[in-house]
C-alpha cells in the first residue's frame, strides 16, 4: 500500500491501530517536502498525532488556564511547535513525554499573559465567586504536578506520561518505550512512588489525582473535542503562522517558545565552544592533545585544568558573584556551628537552582572537607539537577571519614526549619531538628533523589556507609578500596543509564574552564574580608587572664564571651516561671546564650566552643603573632579543630572567629590540680568587625536588694535501707527514719522502680521526707587506661556506695565554698533559672570526676524553703553518708516552734 494509502486507512481506523509516533512524523514529513502541505495524507497524519496526544496535551493546559479559550490558544500553539520543529525531533515512537515538557512551558506562558491581560482590565473589579487566594493555592498545586512530573528522570516520567496522561496500556507503552512489559511497571511503580514524595513535600500531594497514587489511569486525561482538533489541524496545516489563520495569541505563544529555544540551545553552544576558543588560540596542536585526552575520560571525570584561561567577566547581573560568596560560607562550615547561616546559604543556593550548579559541581571537585561535603551534597539534593551526578559519583571516595555519625542540627527560624526538612536525607521524628548526615550520607542520597537510584554497596555486598576511616594502614586500605568500588558501580550505572537523565551538551555546560585563581576565595575575601587581618596598622588588644568553673557548677562563671570578655553562669539571667515545657526552655536558653554573645563554656572536662571556628596552631606562635601580623600576608591557620579547645598533652594554642565577626587568638593550659577550673588566656584583633556596644544584653544584677544569711550548720549521718537502717531525713524537724514494713527489701532495692511506686511516694509526702538515703550498686569492669584513672580515681574501685533522693525537691550542683558564702536570695535566684520537672526527684550524686570535695547543693524543699547541702562518705563508717545542711534562719525557728522536738543525734 502506498504511504497515501496508509495514512488515510490510518485515519479512518483512529488512533488505537497503525504506526507509530516516529513513523508518523517521518511520513508527514516526507508528504510535506514533496507535496503540498494542505494535502489530505499529510493533514490526516498530522489529525492522527493531535487525537493522540491531544488528551494529555489539553490536561495540561486545563491544569495552568481558567479561561477555556486560553486553554484552547495554548492547546493549538503546543501543536504549532510540534508542527515547526518536526524535522528536528528526536523521540523514537513516542512523542508524548516531548510534547509534555513543551505543553507545561506554553502553559506558563499563556497563564503569565492571561495575568498580565487581567491585571489591565482591572479597572473595574467584581466580586468574585470564589476565594481567589483558595482558588490560586488549588492552581498552584495543580501546577506542581506537571513541574515535578518534569523533574523526574526520564525512565520513570515517560511511562507515568504514557499511561497515565494518555490513557496507554502497559503493552501499548511497552512498544512506545522499546522495553519489556514488566520494566514498563516497574518503572511506574518507582515513578508514581518518587512523585508521591515530591508531591507531598511541597504539599501537593491531594492534588494529584488518583493517577499520581497509582489509581485509574483514565483519570489523568482530558477528553478532545471534534471541533478542537478540527481547528488545530486546519490552523497549523494550511496556516503555520504565516497568513491570518493563525491567531496572534497563537502565534505569540508558539513563537516565544521557539525563540526560547534557540537562546537556550544558542547558550550551550557557546558555553561549549568557549574552551575550544581559546585553546585555538595556543594553536592546533594543542587542540589536538586536548581532544585526545578528552577521548580518554571517562563518564564522570571532571575537566582538566586550562591555566591559561582568564577569570571571566561577570555578565549575570553578580549572580555568579553571590553564588561564589555563598559557597565560601561552606568553606569555613561545622557541624553545630552557626547551622542557620548554614540553612541560609542552602536555601538561597536552591533558589538560585540549576543556575548555581556549575559552580557548585566545581566546588564539590575541589573540596574534601567534612563540613563542605555534607553542605554540598544537602544543596545538590535540593536543586535535583541530573547535571551534578559525575560530581556527586566522583566525590564518593572522599566521603570515607573517620567515625562520626549523623547530627540533628537545631534551627530556630520556622520557616527555614520547615524548608530545611523538606530537603532532609531522610524523615526524622524530631520536629525541631534537622539531619544533616555524614558525608557518605548526603553525597548518596543526593544520587539517590536525583536519579531514583539506590547503590551503596562495594563489590562484596558491604554497605559503605557502615564503613568508617578507621584501624591499622592495612584496614584503611581497604577501606578505601570498598569506596571506590562504590564509585566505580555508580560510574557503571550511570553509563548505561545518562542518556534518560541528560544530553552531551547539558552536561559539558556544568564543566567551568579552569584557572589558576581560587575565584570562590576571592569572592569570599571580598565580600567578608580576611579571616584575620594583617599589616602594619592591625594590632591585638591586651592579654586577658580568667579561671572558668565546670557548668555542673550552677553558681561558678563557666561560659565566656570573647569579644566583650564577660563571663557568666550557666542559665544566668533567666528565669524558669512559666515554662513548664523543658523543651521550650532549651530552645530559650540557646537563644539567651547567644543574644549574651557566648563564645566558649567549660563542659565536664574540655573547654567547648559555641558557634567558634577555632584552628589550632603551635604554642610557639602565642609569642609570635604580633610579628606575624606586621610582615602582612597571609596568615597560617593551621589546623582546623572541632569545637573543643583543649588538648590531652597539657596546653593547647588556636586562632578562633566568633559567630559576631571577633578575630583571636587564645591559649588554654592544664585543669588545675587543686580546683575544678581550667585557665585561659586570650588576645583578640583590635580591628574586629564585631560590635560589642551594638548586642544589648541586659546582664543580671550583680547585687541583691538584701543579703539574708543561711542559719547554723546540721550535721547528720544517712545509710541505705537495711534492718533498723535510718535513711530518711525531714529537714525542718532533722528527724531520721527507717522505711515502713511495707516496703519489702526487694522494692527498695531498685531506687529506680521505688520513685515511681505510689506507696513509696505517699510515704514520703505523709512523713514530710525530704532526702532519702540509697545504695548505687556496683558496676564491674576495668577502666579504659591510665588518663581515666587519673581523672576519676573513685571509679577505680566501681564499688557500691550511698547517694541521695531528693523528694518533691529541686537541687543544683554548686562550689564547695559557696556552702559558706551564698546567701539565701542569690539561692533562690540560682535555683530559679531551670524548670522545675515533674516528678520532682532531685538525684543528688556524687561527681568522682571533679576535684573539688565535699559535693555541694543548692536546694527548695517541697514547701519552698531554699538551703545548701553538702555530703560524702563517711569514713569511719564504710556505707554510710555525712551531711551537713544549712536552712533559712526564720524556717529553722519555725520548725523548733512548731514541732516542738528535739534534735536528732548529733546536732547542735
Amino acid at each position: 500500500m502506498s504511504d497515501a494509502g496508509r495514512l488515510e486507512t490510518l485515519y479512518s481506523a483512529g488512533t488505537s491501530t497503525g504506526l507509530s509516533d516516529g513513523e508518523l512524523l517521518r511520513l508527514f514529513l516526507d508528504r510535506r517536502e514533496r507535496a503540498d502541505r494542505a494535502s489530505r495524507a499529510a493533514e490526516a497524519a498530522f489529525e492522527v498525532l493531535v487525537r493522540r496526544h491531544g488528551p494529555m496535551v489539553l490536561g495540561v493546559c486545563r491544569r495552568y488556564l481558567d479561561d477555556p479559550s486560553d486553554v484552547d490558544d495554548a492547546f493549538q500553539a503546543i501543536f504549532l511547535v510540534l508542527f515547526r520543529r518536526a524535522g528536528a525531533i528526536r523521540t523514537g515512537d513516542s512523542l508524548g513525554p516531548w510534547l509534555h515538557g513543551v505543553s507545561r512551558r506554553i502553559a506558563a506562558r499563556a497563564r503569565a499573559v492571561a495575568h498580565r491581560r487581567n491585571a489591565r482590565e482591572a479597572s473595574c473589579p467584581v466580586e468574585p465567586a470564589t476565594d481567589p487566594a483558595a482558588e490560586d493555592r488549588r492552581r498552584e498545586a495543580r501546577e506542581t504536578i506537571d513541574e515535578e512530573l518534569d523533574r523526574l528522570p526520564a525512565r520513570y516520567r515517560n511511562p507515568i506520561i504514557l499511561c497515565h496522561l494518555e490513557g496507554l496500556t502497559y503493552q501499548e507503552a511497552a512498544r512506545r518505550l522499546g522495553c519489556p512489559v514488566g520494566t514498563v511497571g516497574v518503572r511506574l511503580s518507582r515513578g508514581r512512588e518518587m512523585l508521591r514524595a515530591r508531591l507531598s513535600r511541597r504539599g501537593a500531594f491531594l492534588a494529584a489525582g488518583p493517577w499520581a497514587v497509582g489509581g485509574d489511569p483514565a483519570s489523568g486525561v482530558c477528553p478532545v473535542s471534534p471541533s478542537l482538533v478540527s481547528a488545530t489541524v486546519r490552523t497549523v496545516t494550511r496556516g503555520d503562522g504565516g497568513s491570518t489563520a493563525v491567531s496572534t495569541s497563537i502565534t505569540f505563544l508558539s513563537e516565544g517558545f521557539l525563540r526560547t529555544m534557540f537562546t537556550r540551545r544558542l547558550g550551550i553552544a557557546a558555553l561549549a565552544l568557549f574552551p575550544v576558543g581559546l585553546l585555538l588560540r595556543g594553536g592546533g596542536l594543542v587542540l589536538g592533545q586536548a581532544s585526545a585526552r578528552r577521548g580518554q575520560r571517562s563518564a564522570t571525570s571532571p575537566p582538566g585544568p586550562a591555566t591559561q584561561s582568564p577569570a571571566p567577566r561577570e555578565t549575570d547581573g553578580g549572580r555568579t558573584q553571590r553564588i561564589r560568596e555563598l559557597l565560601y560560607t561552606f568553606r569555613t562550615y561545622r557541624v553545630f556551628s552557626r547551622d542557620e547561616e548554614w540553612a541560609r546559604t542552602v536555601r538561597e543556593l536552591a533558589g538560585i537552582g540549576k543556575d548555581a550548579v556549575p559552580e557548585l559541581v566545581a566546588e564539590l571537585d575541589r573540596t574534601d572537607r567534612d563540613g563542605t561535603l555534607r553542605a554540598l551534597g544537602f544543596t545538590l539534593r535540593a536543586i535535583e539537577d541530573p547535571r551534578s551526578v559525575p560530581a556527586l559519583i566522583r566525590a564518593i571516595p572522599r566521603t570515607l571519614r573517620p567515625p562520626g555519625s549523623d547530627c540533628g542540627v537545631r534551627i530556630l527560624d520556622p520557616e527555614l526549619l520547615t524548608f530545611m526538612k523538606t530537603h532532609q536525607d531522610y524523615k526524622s521524628d524530631k520536629a525541631d531538628y534537622v539531619s544533616c548526615g555524614r558525608p557518605v550520607n548526603e553525597i548518596l542520597t543526593a544520587l539517590e533523589r536525583i536519579t531514583g537510584h539506590a547503590e551503596f554497596l562495594d563489590s562484596t555486598g558491604k554497605d559503605v556507609r557502615d564503613i568508617f576511616l578507621d584501624g591499622t594502614p592495612e584496614q584503611q586500605a581497604s577501606q578505601r578500596t570498598s569506596f571506590d568500588q562504590c564509585r566505580q558501580r555508580w560510574e557503571a550505572w550511570w553509563m548505561a543509564h545518562r542518556g534518560e537523565f541528560v544530553t552531551p551538551e547539558e552536561l559539558r555546560s556544568v564543566e567551568l574552564p579552569g584557572r589558576k585563581e581560587d575565584l570562590v576565595e576571592i569572592a569570599g575575601l571580598h565580600r567578608y574580608g580576611p579571616l584575620f587581618p594583617t599589616g602594619p596598622d592591625v594590632r591585638l588588644g591586651p592579654v586577658r587572664m580568667l579561671r572558668l568553673s565546670p557548668v555542673e557548677y550552677a553558681d561558678a562563671k563557666s561560659q565566656i564571651d570573647f569579644d566583650t570578655g564577660r563571663t557568666f553562669a550557666v542559665y544566668e539571667g533567666m528565669k524558669a516561671a512559666n515554662r513548664d515545657d523543658p523543651k521550650a526552655f532549651i530552645l530559650r536558653s540557646i537563644a539567651e546564650d547567644r543574644r549574651h554573645g557566648i563564645d566558649a563554656r567549660c563542659q565536664g572536662l574540655n573547654i567547648e566552643g559555641f558557634d567558634l571556628h577555632p584552628w589550632q596552631v603551635d604554642n610557639g606562635r602565642w609569642g609570635t603573632i604580633e610579628e606575624e601580623i606586621r610582615r602582612g600576608g597571609p596568615l597560617p591557620l593551621g589546623r582546623e579543630a572541632r569545637s573543643t579547645l583543649t588538648a590531652s598533652g597539657g596546653t593547647a594554642t588556636f586562632l578562633f572567629t566568633t559567630r559576631e565577626g571577633g578575630r583571636g587568638i587564645v591559649q588554654v593550659f592544664s585543669k588545675d590540680q587543686d580546683a575544678d577550673q581550667w585557665r585561659i588566656r586570650y588576645r583578640m584583633w583590635m580591628t574586629s568587625d564585631a560590635d560589642p556596644a551594638a548586642r544589648a544584653v541586659d546582664g543580671p544584677a550583680h547585687a541583691a536588694p538584701s543579703r539574708t544569711p543561711f542559719g547554723s550548720i546540721v550535721t547528720t549521718t544517712l545509710e541505705p535501707p537495711g534492718s533498723g537502717r535510718e535513711c530518711s531525713l525531714n529537714f525542718r524537724a532533722g528527724r531520721k527514719a527507717a522505711p515502713p514494713a511495707s516496703l519489702q527489701p526487694s522494692e527498695l532495692a531498685n531506687v529506680f522502680s521505688l520513685t515511681q511506686a505510689e506507696r513509696f511516694r505517699r510515704w514520703c509526702r505523709d512523713e514530710s521526707i525530704d532526702l532519702f538515703c540509697y545504695e548505687l550498686p556496683g558496676q564491674p569492669g576495668a577502666l579504659a587506661g591510665p588518663a581515666e584513672e587519673e581523672q576519676a580515681p573513685a571509679l577505680r574501685t566501681r564499688q557500691p556506695r550511698a547517694e541521695l533522693l531528693g523528694m518533691e525537691m529541686a537541687a543544683r550542683r554548686i562550689r564547695p565554698r559557696s556552702f559558706e558564702e551564698l546567701t539565701v536570695e542569690e539561692t533562690r535566684e540560682l535555683l530559679g533559672r531551670v524548670p522545675k520537672e515533674e516528678p520532682r526527684i532531685a538525684w543528688i550524686s556524687a561527681a568522682p570526676d571533679l576535684t573539688e570535695h565535699p559535693d555541694t547543693f543548692a536546694f527548695q524543699t517541697r514547701e519552698g524553703s531554699v538551703g545548701l547541702l553538702q555530703m560524702q562518705a563517711d569514713a569511719k563508717a564504710p556505707g554510710k553518708l555525712t551531711i551537713r545542711y544549712r536552712l533559712q534562719a526564720h524556717a529553722e525557728r519555725s520548725d523548733r516552734d512548731v514541732t516542738g522536738r528535739a534534735p536528732a543525734e548529733g546536732l547542735p
